[in-house]
């Protein structure tokens, strides 16, 4: 894919603005006074350490060098000094050695007044030594050795400590520097519970002070300054899983991520990362993942005595020690999964559908089929293993077996396939690509499977097999303009795919073959103006016509269709439905469409043309308290299927005609 090309001012030429020959602090004049660029210089009266706030060049802006980043910019909001290295990993070593430019945010300083108390240690001088560490934590998952430029940056008005990595300029590492709650005086997570706007926090080195708003505006300019394609944060609520309660600085730095990330506009993707509770869990990282994790942790610890107090090192990072859940978390890595996002329905080649969701606590691709064709029972939920944060889009290949596509959180196109029909599952094979969007498939008319995507340049490209249920060739650009949805994609009665995305300027784009399994036409504007976090769905009229539907900017559901000339009627409401996610589409035994949505309440309402072919009748109210649609799909006895989950986090089930739902059971 193109590279994408970032803001004006190269990386090289920032470094060559504020280079300092020593990779550590530079002392500043001990007797006091002001630092160079308006920092008031800082002695703590409790410290037996000599630092004050460094003399370090300020540079306005901060970029990556065109061509930098692989087309990938990671950013990654932490409360502490080894979030990251625990939580966050193998996320973090898997981008930087993918070449990614890799952002990380350190919100508070990691001081631990009390625990420093406790332990007899210097406490000004503790915080520092953590940064140190980090440090070099990050130059060894780079490969390259500890040195690094410090300088202050600008962002949103606040002057930001950076650390530039020297052997691998796309690794900074950024610190706030505010109090943990494990400490006196007014801490970051004071400032996210407050309900005191001017509610003021100063930082451990007094280089700055912020509001809650400062705070978020910092953090959003961060993300908008780097262009940010993956966002990563701590887990905003997350469960208590055995007896270790979460840490209240991990949440409330989830919260700060989340509303930074929330105002931040441009296409990118959101992983929340589970902090504590993943303790519980099975392993689920490679023994690779595994060390190359516990030895970037171990090179922090060196830094951290409270690690292994009170005489520090790593002697206590290994299992059955005090300190063994350092090493069961590193064994770990699993996400929040947002379970609004719905799933997936796909049907077998002996005719039973199948239901695919991420487990909310598994963090990989679950799978539950019925146990006969047109049954009323469903089996249990089959793992297909994996490691992601949103459910998988699945399609049958040619030959009726299944194949399901993920989105890997380093930005790459994951494809699983059946061995035999609803028989086993392979193993994941990366297919490449540096991608902003869930994954999408359809099988053209040659049979071969095309997958659609976002790149991160904000262009859609392609993927196809090379032969019917075979290998796969290369990617390829499809051009049109920057768009920002996921894609939708459905054969019209000329058998050709058709492709359907939301671009920039609001308006819905299509495109199609020129020919049943052929090149691609130009794209056409749809027209209509629709919210950043819009997808279309696609419907098919019984005579083969498609129609495209949106949920609008009044949270209500909108359609064009095509028309039996091959163009396109105008936008139409269908009324008055206010609905939350995206809608989801199927046909009915008697070849009408039916679109249900989730409603603002939770239940479920559903409309269906009157006829096939036809318009469209009145909504009907399927009840229910659900947070997300699965989908709906026919089954063998040809009645059309909808799944949705509770707010039980059972999955229901109800078929055409059906008065009422049916539970499952929860993934």
């Amino acid at each position: 894919m193109p590279r994408l090309r970032l803001l004006a001012l190269p990386l090289a030429t920032a470094l060559l603005l504020g280079a300092c020959s020593n990779p550590s602090d530079v002392p500043s004049n001990s007797a006091g006074g002001s630092a160079k660029g308006g920092l008031s210089a800082y002695m703590p009266s409790n410290s037996s350490s000599n630092f004050e706030i460094t003399s370090l060049p300020f540079v306005n802006s901060l970029s990556f060098a065109p061509d930098l980043c692989n087309d990938a910019q990671d950013v990654f909001f932490v409360a502490h000094q080894d979030d990251d290295l625990l939580f966050m990993n193998p996320d973090i070593a898997t981008a930087v050695s993918q070449n990614h430019c890799v952002v990380t945010v350190f919100l508070t300083a990691g001081d631990n007044e009390y625990g420093t108390q406790q332990y007899g240690l210097d406490y000004q001088q503790y915080w520092r030594n953590r940064e140190d560490g980090e440090r070099e934590a990050y130059a060894r998952m780079s490969g390259v050795p500890n040195t690094w430029t410090q300088q202050i940056y600008t962002f949103a008005g606040k002057a930001i400590r950076t650390s530039v990595l020297q052997g691998n300029p796309r690794v900074r590492l950024m610190f706030l520097r505010m109090r943990e709650s494990n400490s006196s005086g007014v801490s970051m997570r004071a400032l996210w519970e407050s309900s005191d706007p001017t509610l003021v926090a100063p930082t451990m080195d007094n280089s700055n002070t912020f509001t809650r708003q400062q705070v978020l505006n910092v953090l959003t300019n961060v993300l908008t300054v780097s262009e940010a394609k993956y966002v990563h944060i701590q887990d905003t609520a997350p469960i208590v899983y055995g007896t270790r309660s979460e840490h209240p600085d991990h949440i409330a730095a989830g919260r700060f991520g989340e509303a930074a990330d929330k105002a931040y506009t441009a296409p990118h993707v959101t992983v929340q990362h589970r902090d504590y509770n993943i303790g519980v869990e099975p392993y689920n990282v490679t023994t690779d993942q595994f060390n190359t994790k516990v030895g970037a942790f171990k090179t922090y610890a060196n830094y951290d005595p409270i690690i292994c107090p009170p005489s520090g090192g790593v002697g206590c990072v290994a299992p059955g020690e005090s300190g063994g859940f350092y090493v069961e978390w590193s064994w770990r890595q699993y996400f929040h999964v947002d379970v609004t996002q719905g799933g997936s329905v796909a049907r077998l080649a002996d005719g039973r559908l199948a239901a695919f969701v991420i487990g909310d606590r598994s963090s990989s691709p679950l799978k539950m089929v019925q146990t006969t064709p047109g049954g009323s029972t469903w089996s249990a939920w089959e793992d297909l293993r994996g490691n992601y944060p949103a459910p998988p889009t699945v399609v049958n290949m040619a030959d009726g077996r299944l194949a399901a596509f993920e989105r890997s959180n380093s930005g790459q196109v994951m494809v699983k396939t059946e061995v035999s029909s609803g028989g086993a599952w392979g193993d994941w094979v990366n297919l490449g690509g540096v991608v902003s969007s869930i994954p999408v498939a359809a099988q053209q008319a040659n049979g071969t499977l095309v997958v659609f995507v976002r790149g991160n340049d904000g262009q859609m490209y392609i993927k196809s097999q090379l032969a019917p249920n075979g290998g796969w060739g290369g990617w390829a650009g499809i051009g049109g303009p920057k768009f920002t949805s996921s894609p939708a994609v459905a054969l019209d009665r000329f058998g050709r795919l058709v492709l359907f995305v939301r671009a920039s300027d609001g308006a819905i784009y299509t495109v199609s073959q020129s020919a049943p399994s052929g090149g691609w036409g130009a794209w056409q504007s749809l027209g209509g103006s629709f919210g950043t976090d819009v997808h279309p769905v696609t419907g098919r009229d019984q005579d083969g016509r498609l129609e495209v539907f949106v949920r609008g900017s009044d949270g209500k559901l909108y359609h064009r269709w095509q028309t039996p000339s091959g163009g396109w009627g105008g936008w139409s409401k269908l009324g008055d439905v206010q609905f939350t996610g995206s809608p989801v589409a199927g046909s009915n035994q008697d070849g009408t469409i039916a679109v249900s949505v989730r409603s603002v309440g939770g239940s479920v309402q559903s409309i269906k043309q009157t006829g096939p072919n036809g318009g469209w009748g009145d909504w009907s109210n399927l009840g229910g308290s659900f947070v997300s649609l699965i989908g709906a799909m026919p089954d063998a006895s040809g009645r059309l299927m909808t799944l949705a989950r509770g707010t039980d986090n059972i999955i229901y089930r109800r078929g055409q005609n059906d008065t009422a739902w049916t539970g499952l059971q929860a993934p």
